[in-house]
This record gives structure tokens, sequence and C-alpha cells, in this order.
């Protein structure tokens, strides 16, 4: 072979590993553009005003931790460890956990447990924890994006949903389970 063609064919895979990279990061791109409109915001999570399917998780103790938790509502909150915004929400969710004792609440955190551990400390001891080590309880729910919240009422069905970033977002997620009456208003 001369060299010419050698130099030629090298300059080609690179063209080719050049143009793979960047038609790659266009559709991470796009994919990141479409979980933050708002039709890729309504799309994920289980579907409003069905019932979510009952399910037995490994809590981060080992205890098997059932979600939803019949008889009340509950705030099914899905984090991850390496997530900013996850991070700067736990105090927020401390909070409002701590002042709404009617309403059970469980964190999905994906994350190794160790890290998980570490994520929850010092959260509220009435916030039920999952560790999610391999995001498939996140992804089976068809969220993509943390912090993401998932409201139930006491008979299991889907309220609210929705992305999650203060206290604000936490009141306004579970406002309709949480007020009087809250069963017959229609949506």
């Amino acid at each position: 072979m001369s060299a010419p063609f050698v130099a030629t064919y090298a300059v080609l895979w690179i063209l080719v590993l050049i143009i793979a990279a960047a038609v790659f990061l266009l559709f991470h791109m796009e994919g990141q553009r479409y979980l933050d409109s708002r039709a890729g915001r309504r799309e994920q999570g289980p579907a409003r005003e069905q019932a979510l399917d009952p399910a037995t998780w490994p809590g981060l103790d080992g205890e098997p931790v059932g979600v939803p938790e019949r008889g009340m509502p509950n705030l099914l909150v899905f984090a991850a460890t390496g997530c900013e915004p996850c991070g700067a929400l736990r105090p927020h969710l401390d909070t409002f956990a701590r002042s709404h004792s009617e309403l059970s609440v469980t964190v999905v955190c994906a994350g190794r447990v160790v890290d998980v551990r570490g994520w929850t400390a010092g959260l509220d001891e009435r916030i039920r924890v999952i560790p999610d080590v391999d995001g498939r309880i996140t992804a089976g729910h068809r969220i993509g994006v943390t912090p993401f919240s998932v409201t139930v009422d006491e008979r299991g069905v889907v309220r609210e949903k929705g992305i999650v970033n203060d206290g604000v977002a936490l009141a306004s997620a579970t406002l309709r389970v949480l007020s009087p009456g809250y069963a017959r208003e229609p949506r």
C-alpha cells in the first residue's frame, strides 16, 4: 500500500469517528430537550387518575417497603445521589415530611446503597427509603428525570406527578390529596 492511501484511509476513519460522536451528541441533546419540554414532562411517570401497581422492594436496611402504602395519601419522590437538584431538595423534603404526618413519604433513590445511605442521612425517620441500585424501579415507573414526585391517594390512585425542586413544589404536588374533599374535585 502506498503512503497516500494509508493516510487517506486513516483520515477517513477519523472522520467516521467524529461524525459518530456528533450524531450521538445530537441524539443526547434532543433527548434532554424532550425531557425538559412540557410534553416530555407530561409523559414521565405513571398515568394520572390510574391506580399505581402495588409493589414491595427492599428498603435501605433490607426491610420490605410496600408502595403505595394503603389507607393514607402517599408521596413518592424519585431522586438520585448524583443529582444536584435532588440534593437541594433534601432539606425541603425533610421539613415537608415532618410537618405532614398524615402523608406517607417514600424516597426511591438511585445510586449505590452506601451513597443512598449517605444521601438520606439526617432525613426524618418517617421517610421510607428504597435504594434503586440499578435504576430499574425508576425506569419501571417511566421516569427519566429527577427529582420527580408521584402523589397517590389513600386508594392507590395517582393524583399528581411532576418535577419537584423545592418545598413549594412538594406542597403543590400534594395539595390535592391533603385538601379536605379532594376526592370529589373534578379534574
